[in-house]
């Protein structure tokens, strides 16, 4: 994983996944995987729960978690395969789960409206933050509609320093590759509305200075401090049918935005930098009857014979 540039934290996670799963389905060596044990085990994951270690208690995971540590081993068994190390693959035929069933946060998109409150009331907002990090209301508030017009993620964001962005004559953002999810070193258009206010704090930057510093995302702190910004901002946190806002659905608001504008789905992909139309589809556009409406509003009038 480290040869295809995968970051030290997802190798952490996926090795304490695999080395886990294979504990406690008592694979001691690559002879010992058993299918029908792995899936014991992860069932019993998702049913009685895992216990983490320490004074931690038992929780248990959902089935999109199960799903990553069944990946993380029929990754490794797949692994033991392609090197000879043995015969066949004993979890090739090992399905993941279907999560959907069991999602526990379903994310909406935010409308335009709700973006430009969260951006007004945002910008005269107090500063938050420690020792560590500190962003003020105006910082915050440019944080979040870069979020919501390029998809970028918390990671990416704070990655990013005044020399990512081009505000010329074709305004960009690029994040060097190893700070992207997908390690490629993509530069993202950026809308016009964004110049004047992304002008005004990259002109008080310097080249090498982080536009959103300290450790937030590292720490997680993004959702953190949405959620305060949100309430201020007089946003529904959860709706009547579950679903919820939080800093990655300004991600979602963006690539549901691309589809209300009816861009093309293989451009929304690109944008989004999916590596499949599946995920950019099925996952992150979410559409209403409104616009289900006006979709077929566009069909031609087939009672009328025009000949």
């Amino acid at each position: 994983m480290r040869g295809r540039g995968r970051s030290t934290l997802h190798v952490t996670k996926t090795y304490k996944r695999a080395t886990d799963l294979l504990d406690d389905a008592e694979a001691t060596s690559p002879a010992t995987i058993v299918a029908n044990k792995i899936l014991k085990t992860v069932h019993r994951y998702h049913v009685d729960g895992k216990y983490d270690g320490g004074r931690r208690r038992v929780t248990k995971r959902s089935l999109e978690t199960c799903n990553h540590y069944l990946r993380s081993v029929k990754n490794f068994s797949r692994w033991l395969w392609k090197t000879d190390i043995l015969v066949t693959d004993p979890l090739k035929n090992v399905s993941l789960y279907t999560a959907d069933v069991d999602r526990k946060q379903i994310r909406r998109a935010l409308t335009a409206q709700e973006l430009s409150t969260l951006y007004e009331t945002t910008l005269s907002a107090k500063s938050y933050g420690g020792k560590r990090w500190r962003l003020n209301g105006p910082q915050r508030a440019l944080l979040y509609i870069i979020a919501a017009c390029t998809g970028l993620r918390a990671s990416e964001l704070a990655s990013l320093k005044q020399s990512a962005f081009t505000i010329d004559d074709v305004a960009s953002v690029t994040i060097k590759a190893k700070h992207a999810k997908g390690k490629r070193n993509p530069a993202l258009p950026l809308p016009k509305f964004i110049i004047a206010p992304l002008r005004c704090t990259l002109d008080t930057l310097k080249q090498t200075d982080y536009v959103w510093p300290g450790t937030w995302a590292k720490e997680y702190q993004a959702g953190v401090f949405f959620k305060r910004d949100a309430k201020r901002a007089g946003l529904v946190i959860a709706n009547d049918d579950g679903e919820t806002i939080d800093f990655h659905a300004l991600r979602t608001s963006f690539i549901t935005n691309l589809a209300r504008r009816g861009v093309h789905p293989s451009v929304a992909q690109r944008l989004a930098r999916h590596s499949t139309i599946t995920l950019t589809m099925n996952t992150y556009t979410k559409l209403d009857d409104t616009v289900l409406r006006d979709a077929v509003e566009l069909l031609p009038d087939i009672t009328v014979n025009e000949g």
